[in-house]
């Protein structure tokens, strides 16, 4: 009796967050600890929320940090500018408030594993969509071991419930459910992080290819999100005129930073993560002979758009966390287009054959 692929996924989802939870810390000098820097702030974020000052949520996580990974983060309290970054994501502490009042500050880890179970099952409709269930549920396995994906995947970190949201507006777009929850999904990613530009970039290849009304209105929440959130909180949307890193500063270093980003990146994986370089790797390629499917389209532009902020970020050596929201569309990518992978495949494999007898 053969084993339903979902209970194969599922499995393999328990078992990445399970060996997340117990086995992290400092590998070859890497933070690979479940409470991250940036994940303070949504800590003291979500205790906030539950009614204490900003002085005691910076307290109240500085000693929950000391106490877990031996080092804190926060400063006695956190600054107003800081809190209207904060203010500006505010959908992972809101989701987490209950995990938090249940288990404690532990709760805060609660959204990434179900994000991540989101994750599972949005592959595997993708799998089942396409008659290919199983390959999707290897696709997941294959995921699972990337030491990069379960890192920020399984973090007190507002990456896990982008992919998910991400991968859930791509179902919605494989089955036409394209009403109100597309838009709704939209507007939650855009209180998750600054994501306006991949939002755009999914969107655009879908709005050309089906002309529904609903995917524009996606687009122009998508901008206008993205515009109001510069005008509103300059520091998260890296527009600010004065102070660190000005905005003029990042148009200026952006073309060098991008260079920067795409050589580091793809050269941490390389070292560090090679199950996830060679998937990455085979997903461009299989977009790029495919460029005329509207998956592969938007698969590409998300690529150019995740490494488009990684460079206006400026941030270098992340391991991959800013590229992350592709790793749903590359997965699409294979299953939709094994076919094709398969013939090219058997191609070469045919046309190595065929020297082969010639040099015989």
């Amino acid at each position: 009796m053969a084993i339903h692929p979902l209970s194969l996924i599922a499995l393999a989802w328990f078992a990445a967050v399970l060996s997340r939870l117990t086995k992290n810390g400092d590998v070859y000098g890497l933070n690979y600890d479940l409470f991250q820097p940036d994940g303070s702030l949504y800590h003291a974020y979500t205790l906030y929320l539950q009614g204490n000052s900003w002085s005691d949520s910076a307290r109240l996580v500085n000693e929950f940090f000391q106490s877990q990974i031996g080092i804190s983060y926060l400063g006695q309290t956190i600054t107003p500018v800081v809190q209207n970054v904060i203010f500006s994501r505010p959908l992972f502490s809101i989701l987490s408030f209950p995990f938090v009042l249940l288990l404690g500050q532990y709760g805060m880890l609660a959204i990434p594993a179900l994000s991540y179970l989101v994750v599972v099952i949005s592959l595997y409709l993708v799998g089942k969509k396409v008659g290919r269930p199983y390959l999707a549920a290897l696709l997941f396995f294959t995921l699972t071991l990337s030491t990069s994906v379960n890192r920020w995947m399984v973090s007190d970190l507002t990456d896990g419930l982008l992919v998910a949201l991400i991968s859930v507006i791509y179902i919605l777009i494989l089955y036409s459910r394209l009403k109100t929850p597309l838009i709704a999904l939209i507007s939650l990613a855009l209180l998750t992080r600054p994501s306006g530009p991949l939002l755009v970039a999914l969107l655009l290849p879908f709005a050309f290819a089906y002309r529904r009304v609903s995917i524009y209105l996606g687009i122009a929440i998508s901008v206008f999100g993205t515009l109001t959130l510069a005008f509103v909180s300059p520091e998260a949307a890296g527009t600010q005129t004065s102070g660190d890193y000005t905005v003029y500063q990042r148009i200026q270093d952006f073309a060098l930073h991008a260079v920067k980003v795409f050589v580091v990146e793809f050269g941490q994986l390389f070292v560090m993560d090679r199950i996830l370089f060679v998937f990455i790797i085979l997903s461009i390629a299989t977009a790029l002979l495919t460029w005329r499917s509207v998956y592969s389209q938007s698969f590409l532009a998300l690529f150019v758009a995740c490494f488009a902020m990684g460079a206006w970020n400026g941030a270098l050596g992340v391991n991959f966390r800013y590229q992350l929201p592709i790793i749903f569309a590359s997965a699409i990518v294979i299953l939709t287009h094994f076919g094709e992978i398969e013939t090219r495949a058997r191609r070469l494999l045919q046309i190595r054959n065929r020297k082969t007898k010639q040099v015989a």
